[in-house]
Protein backbone atom coordinates (compact mmCIF):
# COMPACT_ATOMS: atom_id res chain seq x y z
CA UNK A 1 0.00 0.00 0.00
CA UNK A 2 1.37 3.13 -1.11
CA UNK A 3 1.68 6.53 1.61
CA UNK A 4 -1.02 8.29 -0.94
CA UNK A 5 -3.38 5.45 -0.36
CA UNK A 6 -2.47 5.11 3.26
CA UNK A 7 -2.98 8.95 3.86
CA UNK A 8 -6.33 8.95 1.55
CA UNK A 9 -7.53 6.03 3.99
CA UNK A 10 -6.92 7.55 6.85
CA UNK A 11 -9.01 11.10 5.76
CA UNK A 12 -11.01 8.74 4.63
CA UNK A 13 -11.92 7.06 7.77
CA UNK A 14 -11.29 10.16 9.80
CA UNK A 15 -14.42 11.56 7.67
CA UNK A 16 -14.72 15.79 8.89
CA UNK A 17 -11.88 17.65 8.82
CA UNK A 18 -13.04 18.53 12.30
CA UNK A 19 -13.21 14.86 13.07
CA UNK A 20 -9.31 15.05 12.52
CA UNK A 21 -8.67 17.70 14.38
CA UNK A 22 -10.73 16.26 17.68
CA UNK A 23 -8.83 12.84 16.89
CA UNK A 24 -5.55 14.39 16.72
CA UNK A 25 -6.40 17.05 19.86
CA UNK A 26 -7.67 13.09 21.94
CA UNK A 27 -4.43 11.60 21.08
CA UNK A 28 -2.30 14.38 22.07
CA UNK A 29 -3.56 14.35 25.27
CA UNK A 30 -3.43 10.59 25.76
CA UNK A 31 0.01 10.47 24.71
CA UNK A 32 0.68 13.60 27.19
CA UNK A 33 -0.89 11.48 30.17
CA UNK A 34 1.34 8.62 29.54
CA UNK A 35 4.35 10.49 29.87
CA UNK A 36 3.68 12.23 32.50
CA UNK A 37 2.66 9.26 34.43
CA UNK A 38 5.29 7.87 33.35
CA UNK A 39 7.94 10.22 34.27
CA UNK A 40 6.40 10.33 37.34
CA UNK A 41 6.87 6.99 38.37
CA UNK A 42 10.63 7.09 37.86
Amino acid sequence: MSKAAKVGAIIAAAGSSERMCSLVKAWKTTVASIRLRNSGER
